[in-house]
């Protein structure tokens, strides 16, 4: 089918999987051979919590990502989401600044596909200067081999630290 739509069209096709958010590495040969990107979660909103979730999942998937074929941590809940949501309200995304450009530095980091969530005609330009910023672009165009080095509780905050090499 997906050969036919690209012969019909003229354009080549991407095929996206779903396959859960309890998928094992051990299918990632298989996701490779079959398609371009993959989720490694369910979705994903603007809850710390939520992003927090995606630190050990990238960590496991981001060695597969490259050479044309990406895990998909989900779009990015960034700007004016939940229009028509199941989860939550029409409303602006919830986390904060720095907790949005986090959640930024590590879909680049993982090499996790860039899409966006929120309409973008009615997003305020702060998110959209965030989404411009050119250092995260330097770091998912021009990275490879990308690994986690460390991650630690830091005490009494309840957050973590990432390093990376």
């Amino acid at each position: 089918a997906m050969v036919k739509a690209e012969r019909k069209y003229g354009r080549p096709l991407s095929l996206s999987l779903s396959p859960g958010a309890w998928l094992s590495t051990r299918h990632a040969d298989f996701l490779r051979g079959h398609a371009e990107m993959w989720r490694i979660s369910d979705d994903l909103w603007d809850d710390w919590d939520d992003v927090l979730a995606q630190f050990p999942r990238l960590a496991r998937w981001s060695r597969f990502s490259g050479d044309g074929h990406w895990a998909d941590a989900d779009m990015l809940p960034l700007g004016h989401i939940g229009i028509r949501a199941e989860r939550g309200e029409d409303r602006l995304c919830g986390l904060s600044a720095d907790e949005q450009l986090t959640m930024l530095a590590l879909w680049c980091m993982a090499r996790s596909p860039l899409m966006v969530g929120g309409d973008l005609a009615s997003t305020p330009s702060e998110t959209l200067d965030m989404l411009r910023n050119d250092s995260l672009r330097e770091v998912t165009a021009g990275s490879r081999g990308n690994a986690e080095i460390l991650r630690e509780p830091v005490t009494g905050v309840g957050r973590s630290v990432v390093r990376g090499g």
